[in-house]
């Protein structure tokens, strides 16, 4: 919320026009580094913080071990997966043998992602702000 506090404080005093794609591609320049490094520095906190729930360990502990014991009990072989040319196939997973949803699932189905509700200007989606409150 600091950053967003930040923000608005700029805009209020006029620094900052979030119409502006320049005002706007330069918040990204600075900002974007140490928003980032905040969000690394929580994702590491997170991971070692101890949950009272499992026994004080830690969420990465608590993945080690469960890796652990996966390998011990065969679960995990250290097979990657398939090569990224075959994920890349676009029937790569698809289960040629599974019927298809009935046609009108398959007409109410998007193919791809409605941005119909984005905005070239401002904050990205009409009505809202880059800070909700």
């Amino acid at each position: 919320m600091v950053y967003c506090e930040i923000f608005m404080h700029l805009e209020e005093i006029g620094l900052l026009d979030m119409e502006s794609l320049i005002d706007r591609v330069c918040l990204y320049i600075v900002f974007q580094p140490r928003i980032q490094a905040s969000l690394d520095e929580t994702l590491g906190s997170w991971n070692l913080h101890k949950l009272c729930t499992a026994n004080n360990k830690s969420p990465r502990a608590i993945y080690e071990l469960s890796h652990e014991k996966a390998i011990n009990h065969g679960y995990w072989t250290g097979d990657p997966g398939d090569d990224l040319v075959t994920a890349l196939d676009p029937s790569y997973a698809e289960d040629s043998n599974e019927p298809l949803p009935p046609l009108d699932e398959l007409h109410d189905d998007p193919v791809a992602p409605d941005y119909s509700e984005v905005s070239d200007t401002g904050s990205g989606v009409r009505g809202w702000s880059f800070c909700e409150q």
